[in-house]
């Protein structure tokens, strides 16, 4: 799933030669991917599910580097490309056992709530 939703940028990738001499092509691709950075990363601060963040993350993601390749970085679009869909391979591979070591924390302490926001609560 991770390197399915960085397949268009490997298409543009592999199409630079094309529509890379023309400057409007290049201002859409580079508007399509400052939207899409921005759009993701303020819905990906309002989830509440970790996969859904570790998504919107990678969404997020794959707006910056269609900005990169519309400037002309396409090595370094190709870089971050293996780079984050690596990074979220084992993001969304490890999210269950996160979860799970958080309720087995929170089932350990004795007012059942996690640590970390009791200290938070405690201070209020």
């Amino acid at each position: 799933g991770a390197l399915s939703v960085h397949a268009g940028v490997f298409l543009l990738f592999r199409t630079h030669a094309i529509w890379d001499a023309h400057w409007a092509s290049r201002a859409m691709v580079a508007a399509v991917g400052i939207i899409t950075a921005f759009l993701a990363t303020l819905s990906g601060r309002i989830q509440s599910n970790i996969k859904a963040q570790i998504g919107y993350a990678s969404i997020a993601q794959v707006g910056l580097m269609l900005v990169e390749l519309s400037l002309g970085l396409s090595e370094l679009a190709l870089f971050h490309f293996a780079a984050n869909s690596a990074l979220r391979c084992y993001q969304l591979l490890i999210s269950p056992s996160v979860v799970s070591r958080l309720l087995r924390v929170q089932a350990a302490s004795p007012d059942g709530v996690l640590s970390m926001y009791s200290r938070f609560m405690k201070g209020i």
